[in-house]
């Protein structure tokens, strides 16, 4: 039966996922009456093959269940689609990033966050379009790719896994915040600190410059990520390690950011932040310049700690089910 739930697995890729449990719950009662009409309660791996071959190819198979005529793109052609998709994205993405890049360390170009967001913003929308429109057309004429239904073999079907959907909408907002957020580091490393107002006084944070490229690193697997199931269109256990992965290197990276300015804060005679809390308004009338460095360091420390703490019991939640899901097989 290991092959049948293969099958039924890869099936379910193709779905429509409001009906997905109740197709394949139909598909597996079938399974199971065809496999016994045809070789009884023991059936060989060879039979079992027959049976899947005689259903169809997965995609195919999943086809029948989407209504004729009631899509822009169909099951056919939908898995290349997403696959254009997350490429053109991903190359949108990139080329604007380094685009800002080059304009601001070779060209010398000032460039404003506000309106190279919204340029970033609008072209993901565009991009996508147009992809969309030259997959209607090939819907249209009924273009489909080059498949052999003749040569296609069931005992080349994936293990099936316990697939746990992902969040479209909080995987493009992911993108498209962990971009701003790296091109403001990269562009503005040096303006990371403390903006005081009335009088516009700034205060660098004298330890952050140090850590930009683990940073950016972080950022850019994070990103990566998140094109890759927005793609899959699913977790599976490859991509639950990768984020698991980006959580430790993550879990280590802001225990080190967090002590370096903690360091930094005992190294300046510094008291509890709760203190400069206390403090905070009187120094701020009376001018004080150290104190408001000392504040804004704590500041990020704090900030810091807490990102530190959630990273820390998002991972150990990722790794007991993982654990569960291992004990449970």
């Amino acid at each position: 039966m290991e092959l049948i739930e293969r099958y039924l697995s890869e099936v379910g890729r193709y779905l429509p996922r409001q009906n997905r449990k109740d197709i394949l719950g139909e598909m597996r009662s079938a399974l199971a009456d065809a496999l016994d009409d045809q070789a009884g309660e023991n059936p060989t791996q060879e039979q079992t093959i027959e049976v899947l071959r005689a259903f169809g190819e997965p995609r195919k198979v999943a086809a029948r269940y989407y209504p004729e005529g009631q899509y822009l793109i169909g099951p056919t052609l939908y898995p290349l689609f997403r696959l254009v998709s997350g490429i053109a994205l991903a190359a949108v993405l990139g080329a604007q990033i380094v685009a800002w890049l080059v304009a601001y360390f070779f060209a010398g170009q000032s460039i404003n966050v506000l309106d190279t967001s919204a340029g970033l913003v609008s072209s993901l929308p565009s991009t996508l379009g147009w992809v969309l429109i030259v997959f209607i057309i090939l819907q249209r004429f009924d273009v489909r790719p080059d498949e052999n239904e003749k040569t296609w073999d069931p005992a080349s079907l994936p293990a099936a896994e316990d697939h746990e959907e992902v969040s479209r909408a909080e995987r493009v907002a992911g993108i498209i915040f962990q971009s701003i957020v790296l091109a403001a580091l990269t562009l503005f490393s040096d303006r990371i600190g403390l903006y005081v107002f009335p009088g516009g006084s700034f205060f660098a944070n004298p330890i952050l410059p140090g850590f930009i490229p683990w940073i950016n690193l972080s950022l850019l697997v994070a990103i990566g990520l998140d094109v890759y199931l927005l793609w899959q269109g699913r977790w599976t256990t490859a991509s639950r390690l990768v984020r698991l992965g980006a959580n430790l290197f993550g879990i280590v990276l802001l225990g080190l950011l967090a002590q370096a300015h903690m360091d930094w804060l005992q190294a300046h005679n510094a008291g509890t932040f709760f203190n400069s809390m206390e403090a905070f308004a009187q120094n701020i009338e009376s001018g004080g310049q150290d104190f408001l460095q000392i504040f804004m360091v704590q500041i990020f420390w704090l900030s810091f700690s807490i990102a530190l703490i959630v990273t820390v019991i998002e991972t150990a939640m990722s790794i007991f089910k993982m654990l569960r899901k291992l004990l449970d097989r």
